[in-house]
Protein backbone atom coordinates (compact mmCIF):
# COMPACT_ATOMS: atom_id res chain seq x y z
CA UNK A 1 0.00 0.00 0.00
CA UNK A 2 1.57 3.09 -1.11
CA UNK A 3 1.49 6.40 0.85
CA UNK A 4 2.14 9.96 0.37
CA UNK A 5 4.35 11.18 2.18
CA UNK A 6 3.89 14.37 4.55
CA UNK A 7 5.91 16.85 2.36
CA UNK A 8 4.30 15.90 -0.57
CA UNK A 9 0.64 15.96 0.55
CA UNK A 10 1.03 19.49 1.67
CA UNK A 11 1.14 22.59 -0.39
CA UNK A 12 4.85 24.08 -0.27
CA UNK A 13 4.37 27.60 1.66
CA UNK A 14 7.18 29.65 1.74
CA UNK A 15 8.89 31.10 4.69
CA UNK A 16 9.67 34.55 3.50
CA UNK A 17 8.86 36.17 0.26
CA UNK A 18 11.06 39.00 -2.35
CA UNK A 19 7.93 39.82 -3.49
CA UNK A 20 8.03 43.99 -3.12
CA UNK A 21 4.36 44.41 -2.09
CA UNK A 22 5.89 42.06 1.24
CA UNK A 23 8.05 44.62 1.75
CA UNK A 24 6.16 47.92 1.14
CA UNK A 25 4.70 50.83 2.98
CA UNK A 26 1.34 48.77 3.16
CA UNK A 27 2.67 45.72 4.82
CA UNK A 28 4.60 47.66 7.41
CA UNK A 29 1.52 49.21 7.98
CA UNK A 30 0.20 45.44 8.46
CA UNK A 31 2.53 44.76 10.65
CA UNK A 32 2.61 47.83 13.11
CA UNK A 33 -1.44 46.63 13.42
CA UNK A 34 0.35 43.65 14.92
CA UNK A 35 2.92 45.35 17.01
CA UNK A 36 0.13 47.68 18.62
CA UNK A 37 -2.36 44.81 19.12
CA UNK A 38 0.20 42.65 20.55
CA UNK A 39 1.06 45.38 23.12
CA UNK A 40 -2.53 46.35 24.08
CA UNK A 41 -2.75 42.43 24.43
CA UNK A 42 -0.01 41.91 26.96
CA UNK A 43 -1.14 45.35 29.08
CA UNK A 44 -4.28 44.30 29.42
CA UNK A 45 -3.87 40.78 30.38
CA UNK A 46 -1.06 42.38 32.89
CA UNK A 47 -4.11 44.61 34.08
CA UNK A 48 -6.17 41.78 35.02
CA UNK A 49 -3.36 39.64 36.38
CA UNK A 50 -3.26 43.01 38.50
CA UNK A 51 -6.90 43.16 39.27
CA UNK A 52 -6.73 39.37 40.31
CA UNK A 53 -3.59 40.28 42.76
CA UNK A 54 -5.17 43.60 44.48
CA UNK A 55 -6.32 41.36 47.18
CA UNK A 56 -2.77 39.84 48.09
CA UNK A 57 -1.26 43.36 47.39
CA UNK A 58 -3.49 46.57 47.25
CA UNK A 59 -1.46 48.78 45.03
CA UNK A 60 -0.68 46.77 42.51
CA UNK A 61 -4.33 46.78 40.36
CA UNK A 62 -3.83 50.47 40.41
CA UNK A 63 -0.34 49.65 38.24
CA UNK A 64 -2.16 47.20 36.21
CA UNK A 65 -5.25 49.62 35.17
CA UNK A 66 -2.71 52.68 34.20
CA UNK A 67 -0.55 50.02 32.38
CA UNK A 68 -3.65 48.99 29.99
CA UNK A 69 -4.75 52.62 29.81
CA UNK A 70 -0.87 53.32 28.43
CA UNK A 71 -1.16 51.39 26.25
CA UNK A 72 -3.66 52.74 24.19
CA UNK A 73 -1.82 55.84 24.29
CA UNK A 74 1.59 54.20 23.32
CA UNK A 75 -0.40 53.23 20.09
CA UNK A 76 0.30 56.82 18.79
CA UNK A 77 4.34 56.65 18.88
CA UNK A 78 3.93 52.82 17.94
CA UNK A 79 2.08 54.06 14.34
CA UNK A 80 4.02 57.58 13.88
CA UNK A 81 7.62 56.03 14.97
CA UNK A 82 6.98 52.95 14.47
CA UNK A 83 5.50 52.88 10.88
CA UNK A 84 8.96 54.77 9.19
CA UNK A 85 11.12 52.60 11.41
CA UNK A 86 9.61 50.03 10.15
CA UNK A 87 9.08 51.03 5.99
CA UNK A 88 13.38 51.32 6.26
CA UNK A 89 14.09 48.37 7.82
CA UNK A 90 11.54 45.63 5.61
CA UNK A 91 13.71 48.30 2.84
CA UNK A 92 16.63 46.71 4.01
CA UNK A 93 15.52 43.48 4.68
CA UNK A 94 13.72 43.17 1.49
CA UNK A 95 16.50 40.36 -0.07
CA UNK A 96 16.68 38.50 3.22
CA UNK A 97 14.95 35.08 2.84
CA UNK A 98 14.81 34.14 6.63
CA UNK A 99 12.06 35.15 8.01
CA UNK A 100 13.95 34.59 11.59
CA UNK A 101 16.35 37.38 10.88
CA UNK A 102 13.58 39.51 10.23
CA UNK A 103 11.92 38.99 13.34
CA UNK A 104 14.95 39.22 15.31
CA UNK A 105 16.16 42.58 13.29
CA UNK A 106 12.55 44.23 13.87
CA UNK A 107 13.05 43.11 17.92
CA UNK A 108 16.58 45.05 17.93
CA UNK A 109 14.54 48.29 16.37
CA UNK A 110 11.93 47.97 18.26
CA UNK A 111 14.10 47.89 21.62
CA UNK A 112 16.49 50.18 20.34
CA UNK A 113 13.76 52.66 19.91
CA UNK A 114 11.96 51.81 22.52
CA UNK A 115 14.25 53.06 24.47
CA UNK A 116 15.31 55.87 22.85
CA UNK A 117 11.70 57.64 23.43
CA UNK A 118 11.67 57.14 26.98
CA UNK A 119 14.90 59.01 27.03
CA UNK A 120 13.03 61.41 25.26
CA UNK A 121 12.63 64.96 27.61
CA UNK A 122 14.50 63.68 30.35
CA UNK A 123 16.97 65.77 32.12
CA UNK A 124 18.68 62.70 33.88
CA UNK A 125 19.72 59.31 32.41
CA UNK A 126 17.78 56.17 33.00
CA UNK A 127 17.90 53.51 35.32
CA UNK A 128 18.53 49.67 33.98
CA UNK A 129 15.58 48.63 35.19
CA UNK A 130 13.54 51.03 33.24
CA UNK A 131 16.15 50.50 30.41
CA UNK A 132 15.53 46.97 30.42
CA UNK A 133 12.27 47.41 30.68
CA UNK A 134 11.67 49.66 27.59
CA UNK A 135 13.65 47.26 25.53
CA UNK A 136 12.17 44.37 26.27
CA UNK A 137 8.15 46.37 25.61
CA UNK A 138 10.12 47.07 22.48
CA UNK A 139 11.40 43.94 21.45
CA UNK A 140 8.02 42.21 22.03
CA UNK A 141 6.40 44.61 20.56
CA UNK A 142 8.38 44.81 17.34
CA UNK A 143 9.52 41.19 17.30
CA UNK A 144 6.62 39.95 17.91
CA UNK A 145 4.61 41.70 15.84
CA UNK A 146 6.81 40.82 12.88
CA UNK A 147 6.10 37.28 14.07
CA UNK A 148 2.47 37.10 13.90
CA UNK A 149 2.45 39.09 10.78
CA UNK A 150 4.46 36.19 9.09
CA UNK A 151 1.88 33.54 10.74
CA UNK A 152 -0.66 35.38 9.37
CA UNK A 153 0.96 35.47 5.57
CA UNK A 154 1.72 31.74 5.67
CA UNK A 155 -2.20 31.08 6.73
CA UNK A 156 -3.39 33.08 4.43
CA UNK A 157 -1.29 31.62 1.48
CA UNK A 158 -2.15 28.20 2.88
CA UNK A 159 -5.60 29.17 2.26
CA UNK A 160 -5.26 30.34 -1.10
CA UNK A 161 -3.37 27.11 -1.83
CA UNK A 162 -5.89 25.30 -0.65
CA UNK A 163 -8.86 27.15 -2.47
CA UNK A 164 -10.28 25.91 -5.68
CA UNK A 165 -9.46 28.22 -8.41
CA UNK A 166 -12.53 29.89 -10.24
CA UNK A 167 -11.94 27.90 -13.51
CA UNK A 168 -11.84 24.45 -11.42
CA UNK A 169 -15.42 25.49 -10.48
CA UNK A 170 -16.43 26.15 -13.91
CA UNK A 171 -14.77 22.89 -15.05
CA UNK A 172 -16.10 20.72 -12.59
CA UNK A 173 -19.71 21.90 -13.34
Amino acid sequence: MDTIPAAAAAPEVPRASLRAEDHGPLAVLELTGWCGLLLVVVHVALAVVGLALSSVWPGVATVGMMLAFASFIALVPVLVIGWPLGVLTAGLLRREPRESRHVAVFALVGAVSCVLLCGVGRTYALDAPLVLLAAAEGALGAGGGRFLLGVARRRRARRWADAPSPVDAVVAA
